[in-house]
């Protein structure tokens, strides 16, 4: 492996190495990349973004947001679900039954 060469690791038993030319790159930051991203412990690949993460102009948070709104994705609160166990049973509940409907339009849609 040389200094071009980029590895991501899936899972335990897959490994991608991506080599890129970066001759051309401008290695000159405006600003310190630590202060930018921090790989937080590091034994189990955490990155942390401070700040927005745009890709393309485009904000991805924000993004995600959206399309939780437009799918009417529930976020769930795992600090208020252990303060409130009703909360829980009741997300518990509501997860069993999108399982449910989506078997039923699985096998409706299959005919």
């Amino acid at each position: 492996m040389n200094e071009d060469d980029y590895t991501f690791e899936l899972d335990t038993t897959d490994i991608i190495t991506i080599t890129g030319d970066t001759s051309s790159w401008d290695n000159s930051f405006t600003t310190s990349p630590s202060s930018i991203y921090s790989t937080g412990d590091t034994s189990n690949g955490d990155v942390r973004i401070e700040g927005s993460l745009k890709v393309d102009g485009v904000d991805v948070v924000q993004s995600i947001k959206d399309m939780q709104r437009v799918l009417g994705v529930v976020s769930r609160d795992i600090d208020k679900e252990e303060k409130y166990a009703g909360l829980k049973r009741a997300a518990e509940a509501y997860e069993r039954e999108l399982e449910k409907i989506e078997t039923f339009e699985t096998l409706k849609d299959s005919k």
